[in-house]
């Protein structure tokens, strides 16, 4: 992959994270049926790329890599209902600013984990993201919506650092459609009892988006 390609692959990676936010907040459903359609969506994309795709390599699983993406599945889970939880709480703007802090997340994370040296480039990025969230709060109030929702979306930053490092860490043995789909079902078995009670209430239109999620996000 050149430069330029990767660029390229970064700003439609950034486009689809926007687009996640929207697509949230257009279903008007709660976080865990939005979670568990996403997923069930998902899962079927996955399913479907994996049997027409020649480039989509599927490998035994052994223990150790079923159980780190079960703790993958249970991250991803865990992020994308804090994500949405504060897209509904306090926007797709507020909500996706916090979440992009888990870059500085994953300097720290990967220092402590992986025991890497933390650079100075890197401790800047981390202090630039930091003064960011102070300056994208219009007051540290937790009676007001904006800030809940921005720790709802920080947290979800941080669960989505976890997430990408242990993807890293298997990264060498697990392919990553395979790796996705695992770990999405992981997602839809999670919300399952939470989303089941609700699933009958949801509108068609709101299928639509969470189907958009699944695919498309």
């Amino acid at each position: 992959m050149t430069p330029r390609t990767a660029l390229g692959a970064l700003h439609i990676g950034a486009l689809m994270f926007g687009l996640t936010g929207v697509f949230g907040k257009l279903a008007a459903a709660s976080p865990a049926v939005i979670v568990f359609g996403r997923a069930v969506f998902a899962v079927l994309a996955l399913a479907f790329f994996a049997r027409f795709a020649s480039s989509a390599r599927w490998h035994k699983l052994h223990a150790q890599d079923l159980r780190r993406l079960l703790l993958g599945g249970l991250l991803l889970a865990g992020h994308w209902v804090s994500f949405f939880i504060s897209v509904k709480v306090a926007g797709v703007a507020i909500a996706t600013l916090g979440f992009t802090s888990f870059p500085a997340f994953t300097v720290l994370l990967e220092g402590l984990i992986f025991r890497e040296r933390i650079r100075a480039n890197e401790i800047l990025l981390v202090a630039m993201v930091s003064i960011g969230l102070v300056l994208v709060t219009p007051h540290f109030d937790l009676a007001s919506g904006a800030t809940t929702g921005l720790l709802w979306a920080v947290l979800s930053g941080l669960l989505f650092s976890l997430l990408s490092l242990v993807n890293r860490a298997g990264s060498t043995r697990v392919p990553p459609v395979q790796a996705a789909l695992c770990q999405n079902l992981v997602v839809g078995f999670c919300l399952l009892p939470m989303a089941a009670p609700q699933l009958i209430d949801v509108r068609p239109v709101d299928w639509l988006w969470i189907a958009l999620l699944g695919v498309f996000c």
